[in-house]
Protein backbone atom coordinates (compact mmCIF):
# COMPACT_ATOMS: atom_id res chain seq x y z
CA UNK A 1 0.00 0.00 0.00
CA UNK A 2 1.15 3.23 -1.19
CA UNK A 3 2.22 6.07 1.21
CA UNK A 4 1.02 10.05 0.73
CA UNK A 5 3.48 12.15 0.25
CA UNK A 6 3.73 15.14 2.61
CA UNK A 7 3.02 17.34 -0.60
CA UNK A 8 -0.11 15.10 -0.65
CA UNK A 9 -1.27 15.77 2.34
CA UNK A 10 -0.36 19.50 2.57
CA UNK A 11 -2.54 20.02 -1.09
CA UNK A 12 -5.52 18.01 0.49
CA UNK A 13 -5.11 19.86 3.67
CA UNK A 14 -5.14 23.27 1.93
CA UNK A 15 -8.38 21.79 -0.44
CA UNK A 16 -10.19 20.87 2.88
CA UNK A 17 -9.51 24.36 4.05
CA UNK A 18 -10.57 26.34 0.54
CA UNK A 19 -13.98 28.38 1.63
CA UNK A 20 -17.12 27.36 -0.44
CA UNK A 21 -20.45 29.33 -0.57
CA UNK A 22 -23.89 27.38 -0.85
CA UNK A 23 -26.20 30.27 -0.75
CA UNK A 24 -26.74 34.09 -0.54
CA UNK A 25 -29.58 35.71 0.63
CA UNK A 26 -31.49 38.76 1.44
CA UNK A 27 -31.12 38.74 5.37
CA UNK A 28 -34.74 40.07 5.47
CA UNK A 29 -36.67 38.25 3.24
CA UNK A 30 -34.88 35.40 3.06
CA UNK A 31 -34.87 35.08 -1.09
CA UNK A 32 -32.59 36.02 -4.40
CA UNK A 33 -33.06 40.03 -4.21
CA UNK A 34 -30.04 41.57 -3.86
CA UNK A 35 -29.54 45.82 -3.90
CA UNK A 36 -26.32 48.28 -2.67
CA UNK A 37 -25.68 48.73 0.38
CA UNK A 38 -28.33 45.26 1.49
CA UNK A 39 -27.80 42.95 4.60
CA UNK A 40 -27.08 39.57 3.36
CA UNK A 41 -26.84 36.18 4.76
CA UNK A 42 -23.79 34.00 3.27
CA UNK A 43 -23.61 30.23 4.42
CA UNK A 44 -21.17 28.11 3.07
CA UNK A 45 -17.82 26.09 4.76
CA UNK A 46 -14.41 26.42 6.01
CA UNK A 47 -14.94 31.13 6.82
CA UNK A 48 -12.94 30.89 9.59
CA UNK A 49 -10.12 28.08 9.12
CA UNK A 50 -6.83 29.47 10.35
CA UNK A 51 -8.23 31.99 12.05
CA UNK A 52 -7.87 34.67 9.73
CA UNK A 53 -10.44 37.38 9.24
CA UNK A 54 -12.37 36.79 5.75
CA UNK A 55 -13.21 39.20 3.22
CA UNK A 56 -16.32 39.28 1.77
CA UNK A 57 -15.64 40.51 -2.26
CA UNK A 58 -18.91 41.85 -4.52
CA UNK A 59 -18.77 43.45 -7.60
CA UNK A 60 -14.84 44.31 -7.47
CA UNK A 61 -15.43 45.95 -4.25
CA UNK A 62 -15.40 45.08 -0.29
CA UNK A 63 -18.25 44.16 1.68
CA UNK A 64 -18.72 44.97 5.30
CA UNK A 65 -18.49 41.84 6.87
CA UNK A 66 -20.65 41.97 10.31
CA UNK A 67 -21.07 38.69 11.99
CA UNK A 68 -19.06 35.27 11.17
CA UNK A 69 -18.48 31.60 12.18
CA UNK A 70 -17.07 28.77 10.18
CA UNK A 71 -20.74 28.25 8.14
CA UNK A 72 -22.05 31.64 7.74
CA UNK A 73 -21.49 35.61 7.39
CA UNK A 74 -23.85 38.40 8.02
CA UNK A 75 -22.51 41.35 5.88
CA UNK A 76 -23.56 44.17 4.05
CA UNK A 77 -22.98 44.54 0.09
CA UNK A 78 -20.90 47.54 -1.03
CA UNK A 79 -23.06 50.41 -1.18
CA UNK A 80 -22.03 51.93 -5.13
CA UNK A 81 -22.24 48.58 -6.23
CA UNK A 82 -24.03 49.26 -10.57
CA UNK A 83 -27.25 47.46 -11.20
CA UNK A 84 -27.36 44.26 -13.02
CA UNK A 85 -25.31 40.92 -12.67
CA UNK A 86 -22.43 40.90 -10.08
CA UNK A 87 -20.49 37.95 -8.63
CA UNK A 88 -19.68 37.77 -4.59
CA UNK A 89 -16.36 35.65 -3.36
CA UNK A 90 -15.31 34.81 0.34
CA UNK A 91 -11.54 35.42 0.73
CA UNK A 92 -10.03 33.61 4.05
CA UNK A 93 -6.16 32.93 4.13
CA UNK A 94 -5.52 34.34 0.40
CA UNK A 95 -7.69 31.78 -0.77
CA UNK A 96 -10.72 32.35 -2.28
CA UNK A 97 -13.85 30.68 -3.17
CA UNK A 98 -15.79 30.18 -6.30
CA UNK A 99 -17.99 32.99 -7.47
CA UNK A 100 -21.71 33.47 -6.21
CA UNK A 101 -23.59 34.89 -8.94
CA UNK A 102 -25.69 37.52 -7.93
CA UNK A 103 -28.25 40.20 -9.63
CA UNK A 104 -28.74 43.64 -8.18
CA UNK A 105 -31.34 46.14 -8.23
CA UNK A 106 -31.52 49.70 -6.90
CA UNK A 107 -33.85 48.70 -3.74
CA UNK A 108 -34.63 45.09 -1.96
CA UNK A 109 -36.87 46.09 0.67
CA UNK A 110 -37.87 43.37 2.98
CA UNK A 111 -38.87 43.76 6.65
CA UNK A 112 -36.36 42.47 9.15
CA UNK A 113 -36.92 40.00 12.55
CA UNK A 114 -40.03 38.08 13.38
CA UNK A 115 -41.59 41.16 14.78
CA UNK A 116 -40.59 43.96 12.53
CA UNK A 117 -43.05 46.56 13.88
CA UNK A 118 -43.25 48.14 17.07
CA UNK A 119 -44.61 50.86 19.29
CA UNK A 120 -43.22 53.89 20.51
CA UNK A 121 -42.11 52.49 23.08
CA UNK A 122 -39.88 49.90 20.74
CA UNK A 123 -42.01 47.07 22.00
CA UNK A 124 -43.28 44.70 19.39
CA UNK A 125 -46.72 44.85 18.04
CA UNK A 126 -48.05 41.43 18.65
CA UNK A 127 -51.79 40.24 19.54
CA UNK A 128 -51.45 41.03 23.14
CA UNK A 129 -50.17 44.50 22.28
CA UNK A 130 -52.34 45.49 19.79
CA UNK A 131 -52.07 48.91 17.65
CA UNK A 132 -55.32 51.50 17.31
CA UNK A 133 -55.78 53.52 14.59
CA UNK A 134 -53.90 57.32 14.72
CA UNK A 135 -50.99 55.34 16.84
CA UNK A 136 -47.26 56.11 15.62
CA UNK A 137 -45.47 52.62 14.73
CA UNK A 138 -41.95 51.83 13.78
CA UNK A 139 -40.91 49.27 11.57
CA UNK A 140 -37.25 47.98 10.96
CA UNK A 141 -36.34 46.54 6.96
CA UNK A 142 -33.05 46.14 5.24
CA UNK A 143 -33.04 47.11 1.48
CA UNK A 144 -34.09 50.87 1.32
CA UNK A 145 -30.83 51.87 -0.50
CA UNK A 146 -28.84 54.99 -0.09
CA UNK A 147 -28.68 57.23 2.64
CA UNK A 148 -27.74 61.18 2.58
CA UNK A 149 -25.13 61.46 3.80
CA UNK A 150 -24.26 57.92 2.84
CA UNK A 151 -23.08 55.88 5.47
CA UNK A 152 -19.40 53.78 5.11
CA UNK A 153 -20.26 50.67 3.98
CA UNK A 154 -20.32 47.81 7.26
CA UNK A 155 -20.57 50.83 9.72
CA UNK A 156 -23.51 51.51 12.28
CA UNK A 157 -25.15 55.28 11.73
CA UNK A 158 -24.52 57.38 15.31
CA UNK A 159 -27.25 59.61 14.15
CA UNK A 160 -30.46 58.62 11.97
CA UNK A 161 -29.17 59.41 7.84
CA UNK A 162 -32.55 59.48 5.95
CA UNK A 163 -33.25 57.33 3.09
CA UNK A 164 -32.78 59.56 -0.56
CA UNK A 165 -36.09 57.98 -1.28
CA UNK A 166 -39.02 57.84 0.67
CA UNK A 167 -41.02 54.43 1.15
CA UNK A 168 -45.25 53.92 1.03
CA UNK A 169 -47.13 51.53 3.79
CA UNK A 170 -50.64 50.76 3.39
CA UNK A 171 -51.88 48.64 6.30
CA UNK A 172 -55.18 46.59 5.69
CA UNK A 173 -55.13 48.46 2.23
CA UNK A 174 -55.58 51.82 3.54
CA UNK A 175 -52.39 54.43 2.83
CA UNK A 176 -50.62 54.99 5.74
CA UNK A 177 -48.29 58.19 6.72
CA UNK A 178 -44.81 57.62 6.69
CA UNK A 179 -43.22 60.12 8.74
CA UNK A 180 -39.70 59.52 8.16
CA UNK A 181 -37.28 56.96 6.78
CA UNK A 182 -33.86 56.27 8.43
CA UNK A 183 -30.71 54.44 8.58
CA UNK A 184 -31.27 52.86 11.91
CA UNK A 185 -28.67 54.01 14.89
CA UNK A 186 -26.00 51.63 15.89
CA UNK A 187 -27.36 48.81 13.39
CA UNK A 188 -25.22 47.96 10.16
CA UNK A 189 -27.41 48.21 7.23
CA UNK A 190 -30.93 48.21 8.77
CA UNK A 191 -33.49 51.03 8.25
CA UNK A 192 -36.09 52.63 10.60
CA UNK A 193 -39.74 53.10 8.87
CA UNK A 194 -41.87 55.21 11.20
CA UNK A 195 -45.54 55.76 9.84
CA UNK A 196 -48.98 56.12 11.96
CA UNK A 197 -51.55 53.13 11.04
CA UNK A 198 -54.15 55.15 9.38
CA UNK A 199 -57.87 55.74 10.42
CA UNK A 200 -60.32 52.92 9.24
CA UNK A 201 -57.93 50.24 9.03
CA UNK A 202 -60.66 47.15 10.49
CA UNK A 203 -59.91 45.49 13.28
CA UNK A 204 -57.21 41.99 13.45
CA UNK A 205 -54.46 40.66 11.63
CA UNK A 206 -53.64 43.33 8.85
CA UNK A 207 -51.30 43.14 5.73
CA UNK A 208 -48.53 45.83 5.98
CA UNK A 209 -47.32 46.19 2.36
CA UNK A 210 -43.95 48.33 1.88
CA UNK A 211 -42.97 49.92 -1.56
CA UNK A 212 -40.14 51.83 -2.35
CA UNK A 213 -39.73 53.34 -6.03
CA UNK A 214 -41.68 50.40 -7.26
CA UNK A 215 -40.22 47.06 -5.52
CA UNK A 216 -42.44 45.98 -3.04
CA UNK A 217 -41.24 44.13 0.26
CA UNK A 218 -42.88 40.61 1.23
CA UNK A 219 -45.98 41.42 3.01
CA UNK A 220 -45.83 41.30 7.03
CA UNK A 221 -48.47 41.14 9.45
CA UNK A 222 -49.67 43.83 12.36
CA UNK A 223 -52.69 43.37 14.73
CA UNK A 224 -55.05 46.16 15.33
CA UNK A 225 -57.26 47.00 17.87
CA UNK A 226 -60.53 49.05 17.95
CA UNK A 227 -59.14 52.25 18.85
CA UNK A 228 -61.75 55.59 19.83
CA UNK A 229 -60.64 57.16 16.63
CA UNK A 230 -60.89 60.32 18.28
CA UNK A 231 -57.96 60.70 20.57
CA UNK A 232 -55.31 63.22 19.35
CA UNK A 233 -51.70 61.46 18.21
CA UNK A 234 -48.68 63.49 17.73
CA UNK A 235 -46.50 61.53 15.12
CA UNK A 236 -43.74 64.36 14.90
CA UNK A 237 -42.51 67.67 15.65
CA UNK A 238 -40.02 69.30 12.83
CA UNK A 239 -38.69 72.96 11.63
CA UNK A 240 -41.38 74.57 9.37
CA UNK A 241 -38.68 76.04 7.05
CA UNK A 242 -36.52 72.74 6.38
CA UNK A 243 -37.14 69.29 8.55
CA UNK A 244 -33.64 69.20 8.22
CA UNK A 245 -33.01 71.98 11.05
CA UNK A 246 -33.55 71.67 14.59
CA UNK A 247 -36.07 73.29 17.08
CA UNK A 248 -35.03 76.51 19.52
CA UNK A 249 -37.49 78.80 21.11
CA UNK A 250 -39.77 80.88 19.24
CA UNK A 251 -39.17 78.85 16.09
CA UNK A 252 -42.33 78.46 14.08
CA UNK A 253 -42.68 74.14 13.71
CA UNK A 254 -45.05 72.02 11.94
CA UNK A 255 -46.97 69.05 14.30
CA UNK A 256 -47.53 66.11 12.15
CA UNK A 257 -50.40 63.48 13.66
CA UNK A 258 -54.15 62.57 13.83
CA UNK A 259 -57.09 63.72 15.08
CA UNK A 260 -55.57 67.13 15.88
CA UNK A 261 -58.15 69.74 13.87
CA UNK A 262 -60.78 69.55 16.74
CA UNK A 263 -59.99 73.41 18.79
CA UNK A 264 -56.54 72.15 19.38
CA UNK A 265 -54.20 73.64 22.22
CA UNK A 266 -50.40 72.70 21.80
CA UNK A 267 -48.10 73.59 25.08
CA UNK A 268 -44.14 72.32 25.04
CA UNK A 269 -42.79 72.26 28.30
CA UNK A 270 -45.59 73.30 29.76
CA UNK A 271 -46.08 76.44 28.41
CA UNK A 272 -48.59 77.48 25.83
CA UNK A 273 -47.94 77.34 22.05
CA UNK A 274 -49.36 79.76 19.46
CA UNK A 275 -50.98 78.25 16.46
CA UNK A 276 -50.46 79.81 13.46
CA UNK A 277 -53.03 79.41 10.67
CA UNK A 278 -55.76 76.99 10.20
CA UNK A 279 -55.55 73.62 11.70
CA UNK A 280 -56.20 70.07 9.83
CA UNK A 281 -56.84 66.69 11.27
CA UNK A 282 -53.29 65.68 10.40
CA UNK A 283 -51.11 69.12 10.84
CA UNK A 284 -50.37 72.21 12.81
CA UNK A 285 -48.58 75.16 12.08
CA UNK A 286 -47.10 76.65 15.57
CA UNK A 287 -44.52 79.03 17.42
CA UNK A 288 -42.85 77.04 20.35
CA UNK A 289 -42.69 79.48 23.29
CA UNK A 290 -39.93 81.85 22.88
CA UNK A 291 -38.97 81.61 26.88
CA UNK A 292 -38.70 77.57 26.25
CA UNK A 293 -36.11 75.95 28.49
CA UNK A 294 -32.88 74.66 26.32
CA UNK A 295 -32.26 70.40 26.20
CA UNK A 296 -35.22 68.17 26.78
CA UNK A 297 -38.90 68.67 26.67
CA UNK A 298 -42.00 67.62 25.49
CA UNK A 299 -45.18 68.79 23.59
CA UNK A 300 -48.86 67.64 23.64
CA UNK A 301 -51.89 68.73 21.95
CA UNK A 302 -55.37 69.06 23.01
CA UNK A 303 -58.04 68.30 21.07
CA UNK A 304 -61.89 67.71 21.37
CA UNK A 305 -61.36 67.33 24.72
CA UNK A 306 -58.80 64.72 24.53
CA UNK A 307 -55.18 65.21 25.39
CA UNK A 308 -52.21 63.28 23.24
CA UNK A 309 -49.32 60.98 24.66
CA UNK A 310 -46.37 63.42 25.15
CA UNK A 311 -43.47 63.05 22.29
CA UNK A 312 -40.04 64.19 23.24
CA UNK A 313 -38.22 67.40 21.89
CA UNK A 314 -34.92 68.75 22.11
CA UNK A 315 -34.49 72.43 22.45
CA UNK A 316 -31.56 74.25 20.97
CA UNK A 317 -30.24 77.88 21.13
CA UNK A 318 -30.75 78.54 17.16
CA UNK A 319 -32.17 76.62 14.74
CA UNK A 320 -31.78 79.17 11.54
CA UNK A 321 -33.28 77.61 8.48
CA UNK A 322 -33.99 79.11 5.06
CA UNK A 323 -37.85 78.42 3.68
CA UNK A 324 -37.12 76.40 0.53
CA UNK A 325 -40.16 76.90 -1.35
CA UNK A 326 -41.30 79.76 -4.10
CA UNK A 327 -41.18 82.71 -2.21
CA UNK A 328 -38.10 81.69 0.03
CA UNK A 329 -35.65 84.31 -1.32
CA UNK A 330 -36.80 87.52 -3.13
CA UNK A 331 -35.56 90.18 -5.18
CA UNK A 332 -36.03 94.33 -3.85
CA UNK A 333 -39.42 93.84 -5.60
CA UNK A 334 -40.86 90.96 -3.97
CA UNK A 335 -40.25 88.26 -6.96
CA UNK A 336 -39.44 85.01 -6.17
CA UNK A 337 -35.54 84.02 -7.02
CA UNK A 338 -36.05 81.93 -9.81
CA UNK A 339 -34.02 79.92 -12.51
CA UNK A 340 -36.06 82.70 -14.65
CA UNK A 341 -35.24 85.55 -12.35
CA UNK A 342 -32.28 84.78 -11.25
CA UNK A 343 -30.08 87.38 -8.87
CA UNK A 344 -27.34 88.99 -10.47
CA UNK A 345 -24.31 89.81 -8.57
CA UNK A 346 -24.34 93.38 -6.38
CA UNK A 347 -28.13 93.03 -6.22
CA UNK A 348 -29.95 92.86 -2.78
CA UNK A 349 -32.04 89.98 -1.82
CA UNK A 350 -34.32 89.24 1.11
CA UNK A 351 -34.12 85.74 2.15
CA UNK A 352 -37.03 84.48 4.52
CA UNK A 353 -36.31 82.13 7.47
CA UNK A 354 -37.24 81.08 11.18
CA UNK A 355 -34.92 79.90 14.21
CA UNK A 356 -32.97 82.73 14.68
CA UNK A 357 -33.11 83.54 18.19
CA UNK A 358 -34.01 86.61 20.42
CA UNK A 359 -34.29 90.33 19.29
CA UNK A 360 -34.10 93.72 20.32
CA UNK A 361 -36.53 94.47 20.87
CA UNK A 362 -38.29 91.15 21.83
CA UNK A 363 -41.59 89.79 20.86
CA UNK A 364 -43.62 87.11 23.08
CA UNK A 365 -45.36 83.94 21.62
CA UNK A 366 -48.03 84.85 19.26
CA UNK A 367 -47.31 88.41 18.90
CA UNK A 368 -47.12 90.32 15.91
CA UNK A 369 -43.67 91.65 15.23
CA UNK A 370 -43.29 95.67 14.28
CA UNK A 371 -40.66 97.96 13.92
CA UNK A 372 -36.83 96.71 12.63
CA UNK A 373 -36.56 93.95 15.77
CA UNK A 374 -32.83 92.99 14.91
CA UNK A 375 -31.45 89.71 16.45
CA UNK A 376 -29.56 90.11 19.25
CA UNK A 377 -26.63 87.49 17.70
CA UNK A 378 -24.94 88.52 14.90
CA UNK A 379 -25.55 86.06 11.87
CA UNK A 380 -23.04 85.77 9.08
CA UNK A 381 -23.94 84.28 5.52
CA UNK A 382 -22.28 82.90 2.51
CA UNK A 383 -23.33 82.42 -1.11
CA UNK A 384 -21.60 80.02 -3.03
CA UNK A 385 -18.80 79.85 -0.23
CA UNK A 386 -18.35 83.59 -1.00
CA UNK A 387 -18.86 86.10 2.53
CA UNK A 388 -22.19 88.56 1.29
CA UNK A 389 -22.73 91.72 3.08
CA UNK A 390 -25.96 92.34 4.47
CA UNK A 391 -27.47 95.33 5.69
CA UNK A 392 -30.52 94.09 8.24
CA UNK A 393 -30.98 90.75 10.34
CA UNK A 394 -33.87 89.75 12.04
CA UNK A 395 -37.79 89.77 12.41
CA UNK A 396 -40.12 90.52 9.40
CA UNK A 397 -42.52 93.28 10.46
CA UNK A 398 -46.76 92.24 10.25
CA UNK A 399 -45.15 88.53 10.84
CA UNK A 400 -45.23 85.89 13.86
CA UNK A 401 -42.11 84.52 14.32
CA UNK A 402 -41.00 85.15 10.72
CA UNK A 403 -37.11 86.36 10.27
CA UNK A 404 -35.68 87.87 6.97
CA UNK A 405 -31.94 88.84 6.30
CA UNK A 406 -31.35 91.47 3.48
CA UNK A 407 -27.90 89.98 1.79
CA UNK A 408 -26.01 91.70 -1.23
CA UNK A 409 -24.95 88.78 -3.94
CA UNK A 410 -21.17 89.09 -3.39
CA UNK A 411 -19.50 90.29 -6.86
CA UNK A 412 -17.46 87.00 -7.44
CA UNK A 413 -19.94 84.39 -7.28
CA UNK A 414 -20.70 82.81 -10.42
CA UNK A 415 -24.12 82.09 -12.25
CA UNK A 416 -25.78 79.09 -11.28
CA UNK A 417 -27.42 77.38 -8.34
CA UNK A 418 -25.68 78.58 -5.62
CA UNK A 419 -25.94 77.35 -1.98
CA UNK A 420 -26.80 79.99 0.77
CA UNK A 421 -25.59 79.04 4.26
CA UNK A 422 -26.55 81.74 7.45
CA UNK A 423 -24.72 80.91 10.73
CA UNK A 424 -25.69 82.30 13.66
CA UNK A 425 -25.09 81.42 17.80
CA UNK A 426 -22.94 78.94 15.78
CA UNK A 427 -25.30 76.70 14.19
CA UNK A 428 -25.92 76.85 10.34
CA UNK A 429 -28.85 76.78 8.64
CA UNK A 430 -29.14 73.51 5.88
CA UNK A 431 -27.92 75.15 2.27
CA UNK A 432 -30.49 76.36 0.61
CA UNK A 433 -30.27 76.74 -2.92
CA UNK A 434 -30.65 80.35 -5.11
CA UNK A 435 -30.20 81.12 -8.31
CA UNK A 436 -27.47 83.20 -9.69
CA UNK A 437 -26.54 85.07 -12.94
CA UNK A 438 -23.31 86.53 -14.07
CA UNK A 439 -23.32 89.79 -14.72
CA UNK A 440 -23.89 91.46 -18.07
CA UNK A 441 -20.05 92.68 -19.90
CA UNK A 442 -19.59 96.62 -19.39
CA UNK A 443 -17.23 98.40 -21.74
CA UNK A 444 -14.30 100.64 -20.04
CA UNK A 445 -12.77 102.03 -23.52
CA UNK A 446 -11.25 101.05 -26.60
CA UNK A 447 -7.75 101.95 -28.07
CA UNK A 448 -5.66 100.80 -30.97
CA UNK A 449 -3.91 97.76 -30.16
CA UNK A 450 -0.60 99.07 -31.56
CA UNK A 451 -0.43 102.64 -30.84
CA UNK A 452 -2.41 102.77 -27.46
CA UNK A 453 -4.22 105.88 -28.09
CA UNK A 454 -7.98 105.96 -27.61
CA UNK A 455 -10.65 105.53 -30.16
CA UNK A 456 -13.89 107.32 -29.84
CA UNK A 457 -16.51 109.40 -31.81
CA UNK A 458 -13.36 111.62 -33.47
CA UNK A 459 -10.91 109.01 -33.22
CA UNK A 460 -12.03 105.83 -35.84
CA UNK A 461 -10.91 103.02 -36.20
CA UNK A 462 -10.34 101.06 -39.78
CA UNK A 463 -11.80 97.63 -41.01
CA UNK A 464 -9.44 94.71 -40.74
CA UNK A 465 -6.96 96.21 -37.79
CA UNK A 466 -5.65 95.42 -34.31
CA UNK A 467 -8.20 96.97 -31.56
CA UNK A 468 -8.45 96.17 -27.50
CA UNK A 469 -11.38 96.43 -26.11
CA UNK A 470 -11.22 97.18 -22.19
CA UNK A 471 -14.22 95.77 -20.35
CA UNK A 472 -15.50 93.73 -17.11
CA UNK A 473 -17.62 90.94 -17.08
CA UNK A 474 -16.04 89.06 -19.94
CA UNK A 475 -15.63 85.77 -18.33
CA UNK A 476 -13.98 83.42 -15.41
CA UNK A 477 -10.15 83.03 -16.64
CA UNK A 478 -7.56 83.96 -19.32
CA UNK A 479 -7.56 82.62 -22.56
CA UNK A 480 -3.90 81.16 -23.34
CA UNK A 481 -2.37 81.69 -26.64
CA UNK A 482 -3.65 83.35 -29.52
CA UNK A 483 -7.35 82.25 -29.95
CA UNK A 484 -7.48 83.53 -34.07
CA UNK A 485 -9.16 83.12 -36.17
CA UNK A 486 -12.13 81.83 -33.47
CA UNK A 487 -14.81 84.30 -32.54
CA UNK A 488 -15.69 83.02 -29.04
CA UNK A 489 -14.61 82.22 -26.25
CA UNK A 490 -16.05 80.56 -22.67
CA UNK A 491 -19.42 81.78 -24.13
CA UNK A 492 -17.61 85.87 -24.94
CA UNK A 493 -17.99 86.97 -28.10
CA UNK A 494 -17.64 90.40 -30.12
CA UNK A 495 -20.23 91.52 -32.57
CA UNK A 496 -20.02 94.44 -34.71
CA UNK A 497 -23.09 95.63 -36.09
CA UNK A 498 -24.14 91.62 -34.90
CA UNK A 499 -20.65 90.06 -36.78
CA UNK A 500 -18.48 88.83 -34.49
CA UNK A 501 -15.16 89.58 -34.35
CA UNK A 502 -12.25 87.26 -34.44
CA UNK A 503 -10.38 87.19 -31.22
CA UNK A 504 -6.58 87.02 -29.93
CA UNK A 505 -7.03 87.29 -26.44
CA UNK A 506 -9.65 87.67 -23.65
CA UNK A 507 -8.76 88.27 -20.77
CA UNK A 508 -10.31 89.13 -18.05
CA UNK A 509 -7.58 89.39 -15.08
CA UNK A 510 -7.16 92.68 -16.91
CA UNK A 511 -10.67 93.87 -18.67
CA UNK A 512 -8.80 93.09 -21.94
CA UNK A 513 -9.87 91.61 -25.07
CA UNK A 514 -7.70 91.73 -28.18
CA UNK A 515 -9.44 91.28 -31.55
CA UNK A 516 -9.22 91.92 -35.36
CA UNK A 517 -11.88 94.31 -36.47
CA UNK A 518 -14.29 92.04 -39.28
CA UNK A 519 -12.98 93.92 -43.01
CA UNK A 520 -16.21 93.57 -44.30
CA UNK A 521 -17.13 96.51 -42.16
CA UNK A 522 -17.71 100.22 -43.92
CA UNK A 523 -14.94 102.33 -43.49
CA UNK A 524 -17.79 105.15 -42.93
CA UNK A 525 -20.01 105.98 -40.47
CA UNK A 526 -20.63 104.29 -37.16
CA UNK A 527 -20.84 100.64 -36.09
CA UNK A 528 -22.74 99.35 -33.17
CA UNK A 529 -20.04 97.51 -30.75
CA UNK A 530 -21.80 94.72 -28.33
CA UNK A 531 -20.14 92.18 -25.91
CA UNK A 532 -21.96 89.10 -25.23
CA UNK A 533 -21.46 86.78 -21.98
CA UNK A 534 -22.88 83.42 -20.62
CA UNK A 535 -25.46 85.95 -19.08
CA UNK A 536 -26.26 87.99 -22.53
CA UNK A 537 -25.53 91.02 -24.35
CA UNK A 538 -23.90 94.05 -22.46
CA UNK A 539 -25.07 97.66 -23.78
CA UNK A 540 -24.46 99.14 -27.27
CA UNK A 541 -22.02 101.59 -27.91
CA UNK A 542 -21.65 103.37 -31.53
CA UNK A 543 -17.90 102.84 -32.73
CA UNK A 544 -16.71 105.50 -35.79
CA UNK A 545 -14.82 103.69 -38.18
CA UNK A 546 -12.30 105.09 -40.24
CA UNK A 547 -10.28 104.21 -43.58
CA UNK A 548 -6.79 104.02 -41.74
CA UNK A 549 -5.84 103.49 -38.37
CA UNK A 550 -2.08 103.43 -37.92
CA UNK A 551 -0.52 101.72 -35.06
CA UNK A 552 2.77 100.90 -34.16
CA UNK A 553 3.44 97.70 -32.41
CA UNK A 554 7.18 96.94 -30.62
CA UNK A 555 8.89 94.03 -31.74
CA UNK A 556 11.66 92.67 -29.16
CA UNK A 557 14.75 91.68 -30.99
CA UNK A 558 16.03 88.06 -30.09
CA UNK A 559 19.72 88.90 -30.99
CA UNK A 560 20.11 92.22 -28.40
CA UNK A 561 17.71 92.54 -25.55
CA UNK A 562 18.35 96.07 -24.89
CA UNK A 563 17.29 96.74 -28.64
CA UNK A 564 13.32 96.61 -29.78
CA UNK A 565 11.91 97.22 -33.66
CA UNK A 566 8.87 98.38 -34.67
CA UNK A 567 5.74 97.01 -36.74
CA UNK A 568 3.73 99.57 -38.42
CA UNK A 569 -0.07 98.63 -39.23
CA UNK A 570 -2.17 100.13 -41.53
CA UNK A 571 -5.61 98.82 -42.87
CA UNK A 572 -4.71 95.87 -44.53
CA UNK A 573 -1.23 95.95 -44.75
CA UNK A 574 1.77 95.84 -41.98
CA UNK A 575 4.92 96.71 -42.36
CA UNK A 576 8.25 95.06 -39.97
CA UNK A 577 11.12 96.92 -39.83
CA UNK A 578 13.61 94.23 -38.72
CA UNK A 579 17.62 93.94 -38.77
CA UNK A 580 18.97 91.30 -40.45
CA UNK A 581 19.67 89.42 -36.56
CA UNK A 582 15.79 89.12 -36.29
CA UNK A 583 15.58 87.49 -39.69
CA UNK A 584 18.06 85.42 -38.66
CA UNK A 585 16.72 84.94 -35.03
CA UNK A 586 13.00 84.36 -36.68
CA UNK A 587 14.69 82.01 -39.66
CA UNK A 588 12.60 84.86 -42.51
CA UNK A 589 13.10 83.93 -46.00
CA UNK A 590 16.05 86.31 -47.29
CA UNK A 591 14.28 89.45 -49.33
CA UNK A 592 15.58 90.29 -52.65
CA UNK A 593 14.26 93.44 -53.12
CA UNK A 594 15.69 96.82 -51.64
CA UNK A 595 12.21 97.73 -50.14
CA UNK A 596 9.85 95.24 -47.92
CA UNK A 597 6.94 95.74 -50.31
Amino acid sequence: MRKLSALSLLFAAFAAAQPSITSVVNAGSNDQRFCDGLLILITGNNFTVGGGPPTVIAGSQTAGVVTVNNNQIVAELPLTLSSGPATLTVNVNGLASAPYNLTIDNFAPAFYGSTPILDAKFNPITSTNSAVPGQAVVAYLVGLGQTNPLIAVGTAPTNPAPTTTLPTVTVGGISAPVTSSVAAVNAVALYQVNFTVPSGVPVGNQDVLLSIAGKSAPKTTMFIAAGSGTNPVVTSVVNAADSRAGLSPGVLAIVNGQNLGSSPAVSAGGKAAALIGAATQTQLTVQLPVDLPLGATTLTVVAGGQTSAPINLTIDGFSPAFFTGTGGFQDASTQPITGTNPAAPGKIVVGHLVGMGATTPSFGTGQVASGQPKTVANPTITVGNKSADYSYAGLTPGFIGLYQINFTIPLDVAGGNQDVVLTIGGTATPPAQIATSTLLPTFIGFRNAGSGQLRDSTHGVAPNTFLSIYASNIGTSDSQGNLFPATTYQGTQVLFNGTPAPLYNVLPSVNLINLVVPSELPETGTNVVTIRNTTGAGQNLLLTMASADVGVFRVPDPANANRQSAAATIANTAWYVLPAAVATEYKFAPCPAASPA
